[in-house]
């Protein structure tokens, strides 16, 4: 029922102009607060259902991964789940169990999320217990060996799925400068290279107040939540932000620029599809030209209305699956097409889809076009943000983008002032010389 509700209700929010999306993607205050030792905190005061999320962002990342230290990131992650000086894993799983609440980890390109659901009378229990996981792992060299292991079988995993190998394959000869190229989990060789104190270094290093945000969002006062925040992540280090942080922002364009020759790369696998990942080098969250390019890849490949999908899988039936999207990251982000057909058809796919591209940058779309692929963008981010915990993520994620907890609301603008001709003219900009990476079956 909640699913059709939502639909519903995004047929009709879609229906609306830019100044309803704007109302609708900044409807509750924010408020953005520092700590004395340097932790930022957004405070979403939404009342009434009695849950709190809180959502602490980490700039730990394979986005500051050095080459020979690939992977770090999750495996510092899934060694602190595994115990720290005063939890167990046993009991790390049982806090917010034993309350009817839930705690999960994830790592991005560019951010280690911890994040909690609660009800309001147990925020101190979650805030404690993700300041107890991100200042007092324990790394004890069982719990290391142990996550490498896991680490090196879900990497020989992703490496024996045909659709994320073509991907895989396509964003590392675009990314051939910067860690965007490796896969999160870094590989075999990195990996095993990750001795104790490694781990524990990169842990002090990376995780300390400066290069953190927390968000609290729920049915908590503001000045209640500060307080609580302050109380519990007291102990964090308060240690600047990583000299490497700091230095990426200044050479990352050097180490992201736009491939000067088209590549394509094949690499034959035991599978019985062929699957297809076409990239692009587009820009970082912020830039002026990212809210046309997200314009651009909706209208290119998001959803059954998009040019790829009632072209090449509607009209030549060439593809089982097949679409578009533009990521939202700090550095320069991929624009990224992919597709599964039969082997025999993998040629005639590829040129459809590089004809598309073609389209796009020899005429402007239509008008139609235009306004679905605005309102697409913001709706389903609206949609995204009915979940509370999202609500603490998106908060804390722009700030650490350094875009601010409020860019929806200017998102809104943005997107409506977006042009048909922006959209050619990014075309035009950034879709030259692609990144194709090819998975066929052996002897295709």
């Amino acid at each position: 029922m909640r699913l059709v509700a939502l639909i519903g209700a995004a047929i009709a929010f879609l229906a609306t102009g830019p100044s309803a999306w704007a109302t609708a993607l900044g409807a509750a205050p924010l408020t953005v607060h520092r700590l004395p030792n340097g932790l930022r905190v957004v405070v979403k005061d939404t009342p009434g259902s009695g849950l709190v999320a809180a959502a602490l962002l980490v700039g730990a990342a394979p986005r500051f991964e050095e080459p020979d230290q690939a992977g770090i990131s999750v495996l510092v992650r899934e060694v602190a789940l595994q115990g720290t000086t005063s939890r167990t894993a046993e009991q790390i799983t049982g806090v917010m169990e034993s309350v009817g609440g839930s705690l999960r980890a994830l790592t991005g390109v560019d951010n280690t999320q911890w994040a909690t659901l609660t009800r309001s009378q147990h925020v101190d229990l979650a805030l404690e217990l993700i300041a107890d996981l991100v200042t007092n792992a324990s790394f004890t060299p069982g719990a290391i060996e142990s996550q490498r292991r896991i680490s090196l079988s879900r990497l020989r995993q992703q490496q024996d799925s045909p659709q994320t190998r073509a991907v895989d394959l396509s964003l590392s000869h675009l990314y051939r400068l910067h860690p965007y190229g490796t896969p999160i989990l870094g590989t075999a060789e990195s990996i095993e290279r990750l001795t104790r104190d490694r781990l524990v270094s990169y842990y002090q290093t990376y995780y300390t107040a400066p290069n953190m945000v927390l968000s609290i969002a729920g049915d908590l006062r503001a000045p209640v939540a500060l307080a609580k925040a302050a109380r519990a992540f007291a102990g964090l280090h308060d240690e600047p932000v990583p000299r490497r942080v700091r230095l990426l922002r200044v050479v990352e364009p050097a180490l992201t620029p736009r491939p000067s020759v088209p590549v394509e790369v094949r690499e034959p696998q035991r599978t019985a599809a062929a699957w297809i990942a076409i990239s692009y080098v587009g820009v970082r969250i912020g830039h002026r030209d990212w809210a046309p390019l997200q314009v651009l890849s909706t209208i290119l490949g998001g959803g059954s209305s998009s040019r790829l999908f009632l072209e090449i899988r509607d009209r030549q039936g060439l593809v089982y699956s097949i679409g578009a999207g533009f990521s939202t990251r700090a550095a320069a982000a991929p624009l990224l097409m992919s597709a599964g057909t039969d082997p025999g058809n993998a040629p005639r796919v590829v040129r459809g889809m590089l004809d598309e591209i073609e389209r796009l940058r020899a005429a402007p779309a239509s008008p139609e076009e235009l306004v679905r692929g605005r309102n697409r963008v913001v709706g389903l981010l609206s949609i995204d943000q009915e979940d509370l915990r999202q609500q603490a993520f998106y908060a804390a994620w722009y700030e650490l983008l350094g875009v601010g907890p409020s860019f929806p609301t200017r998102l809104a603008a943005e997107l409506g002032r977006v042009s048909a001709a922006d959209v050619q003219r990014v075309a035009r900009l950034y879709l030259t010389n692609p990144s194709v990476g090819v998975v066929l079956p052996p002897g295709q």
